[in-house]
């Protein structure tokens, strides 16, 4: 009998009927369902550590949708991230480079 693992997650904000002006509030809402055999999940494990060695992140943390978001308005507008901010140690890396990090990690999910 096979086993799978379900990961499920969701960012952003959720609201049936959107207006104008919660569209411009809240841009996003992604809800992401994964499922995985059980004997794969050793092969994604080492696969996001060769990743993160390749794009030298830290393995320290998650990387969230939604800190991809503020992180990338945060370089935008030059802001400094305080100390104790959630997003103090994605400071150092350049949201594209997370995003090339999270499109790597899911490409290889959908192959």
């Amino acid at each position: 009998m096979n086993a799978y693992l379900v990961f499920s997650d969701e960012s952003g904000s959720y609201q049936r009927d959107r207006s104008e002006s919660f569209i411009r509030r809240h841009p996003f809402y992604v809800r992401v369902s994964v499922i995985i055999a059980a004997s794969e999940w050793k092969q994604l494990e080492s696969l996001k550590v060769k990743v993160q060695n390749e794009l030298n992140i830290c393995r320290q943390g998650e990387v969230k949708w939604a800190h991809l978001w503020s992180l990338r308005n945060f370089q935008k507008k030059q802001k400094p991230i305080l100390d104790g901010h959630e997003l103090k140690n994605l400071e150092q890396y350049d949201y594209h480079q997370l995003i090339d990090y999270v499109d790597r990690i899911l490409s290889s999910i959908r192959n």
